[in-house]
């Protein structure tokens, strides 16, 4: 399950996004390589720090300018929208949720986060960002086979799944990256 955790920490930074009013500044749309840190405190585990990358793609939506900030990570996706000011700051709607059904080989269940604070601003070319989601949910865990020795016999456990368990906590991010250069179509 501890291996699991960085997976849920960088399918947590990809809770970002929203919608620019007109004056946003051009140029700032595309894909972002981003490198960071991702502090993950979530019950019942201990505390633990992880570097991650992650790929964020901001682009323009429908309608009036409206903008929407992708975040992708090991297969995990969230989109919502933001809004850009003239200098490049990026605004998250109050409260925003992204839902993740998590389905790793040694952990599945549903994780329910919860965006708390963001920061955010493109300059220059670089995203910058830092975000800190609270975390619900439940999950499962791989239990292995295993060999025991019982009354002087050795016996073979299958792998099973643990019950599910309930997971609340916080996962904070912080990172950086630059705009990756658009690919041939």
């Amino acid at each position: 399950m501890l291996a699991t955790l960085p997976n849920l920490a960088l399918l947590l930074l990809a809770l970002l996004g929203t919608a620019p009013p007109p004056s946003a500044p051009q140029g700032i749309t595309g894909t972002y390589a981003v490198a960071g840190t991702v502090h993950v405190s979530v019950s019942p585990f201990p505390a633990r720090d992880f570097p991650g990358e992650l790929t964020a793609t901001l682009s323009r939506t429908p309608g009036q300018g409206g903008l929407s900030l992708g975040l992708e990570a090991r297969g995990y996706r969230c989109t919502l929208p933001v809004q850009a000011g003239t200098d490049g700051s990026l605004v998250f709607p109050d409260r925003a949720t992204c839902p993740f059904d998590v389905a790793e080989p040694d952990a599945r269940g549903h994780v329910d986060a919860q965006l708390r604070t963001a920061r955010a601003r493109v300059l220059e070319g670089r995203l910058e960002m830092a975000v800190e989601f609270g975390v619900s949910g439940s999950m499962q865990v791989r239990v292995p086979a295993k060999t025991i020795r019982v009354l002087g016999r050795e016996v073979q456990t299958p792998a099973t799944w643990a019950p599910s368990a309930p997971v609340r906590g916080t996962v904070a991010a912080s990172g950086q990256g630059s705009r990756q250069p658009p690919t041939g179509r």
